[in-house]
């Protein structure tokens, strides 16, 4: 996969990293590390890699522009409804 937009070296090293998730190289286990790509920040919890990639959710979740320019990767569906419904929890409202 190559991969590089307008000089932006960084798009090579997540297109790496992708290859790297998608071919099982990348430890499933949840003991380990979360990766924030754009960052390059080390979480150590879910908790943590929400917080981070979703600052302030309950003020910006009705903001198209600030969800846009996120997401998180994960290698299977069960962690990814785990996630959601953490997300969902800090909103505010009826489910």
């Amino acid at each position: 996969m190559r991969s590089q937009i307008q000089g932006d070296l960084s798009t090579g090293q997540f297109a790496n990293k992708f290859l790297q998730i998608r071919d099982g190289k990348v430890s499933e286990d949840t003991s380990k590390v979360l990766i924030i790509m754009t960052c390059g920040q080390i979480v150590k919890s879910p908790g943590e890699l929400l917080s981070k990639v979703y600052p302030n959710i309950q003020q910006n979740f009705k903001d198209e522009n600030f969800l846009s320019h996120r997401s998180i990767l994960a290698s299977r569906n069960d962690v990814v409804e785990k996630l959601n419904v953490t997300i969902q929890k800090q909103l505010p409202g009826q489910e």
